[in-house]
């Protein structure tokens, strides 16, 4: 990126509910090889006004291949300092390691180039529905030669925190997806 950041917002609608990776996927395709991805869901947002321009640094200083950031839930009642984002120690096998890459996830497309299509489905052959995150960004870390983690907050991550949340049937399923997705590992 030579030091400048110049942006694209791409905008595209399916007739049918496709879910996360398959989206994902198909904004990435629409991408130059060269780029740098910076996923934002559409009901959160970036918590820091040059949060791109400091990450276009952190690309350009470190010769990174991938780069994640801490971030804070919100809901409609309160904005907390929850984090789960963390380093990822070198050599450390990220299907094996705890998940410490929630957001906000950046990537050289060159990452997710030629990787197998079968890393981004579910035992039942389909794109991943609920832990897209993982099935999209493990095999990225998995591939990546210089892995960064950028302590500061750039992300603000909608999440309704009430326990119930992480006890319906749509949660267990996406556990149950990511576990899938860690125990089964990298298809390379």
């Amino acid at each position: 990126m030579n030091g400048r950041y110049s942006g694209q917002i791409c905008e595209f609608w399916n007739d049918e509910k496709k879910w996360e990776v398959a989206n994902v996927l198909r904004g990435i395709s629409m991408c130059d090889e060269t780029d740098i991805i910076c996923r934002l869901d559409a009901d959160d947002f970036l918590s820091d006004l040059d949060a791109l321009r400091i990450l276009n640094e952190v690309y350009n200083s470190t010769n990174a291949d991938c780069v994640w950031t801490a971030h804070r839930w919100f809901d409609d009642n309160r904005i907390t300092n929850q984090n789960i984002s963390g380093p990822l120690p070198e050599g450390a096998d990220p299907y094996k390691f705890p998940w410490v890459t929630s957001h906000l996830k950046t990537f050289r497309k060159s990452l997710i180039t030629g990787v197998d299509d079968q890393n981004f489905r579910g035992q039942d052959g389909k794109f991943v529905r609920r832990a897209g995150d993982q099935a999209i960004y493990l095999p990225i870390l998995k591939r990546a030669k210089k892995r960064v983690y950028f302590p500061m907050c750039f992300y603000s991550y909608r999440c309704d925190m009430s326990p119930a949340t992480f006890q319906t049937d749509d949660a267990k399923f996406q556990k149950a997806e990511a576990e899938f997705i860690r125990d089964r590992g990298f298809i390379g």
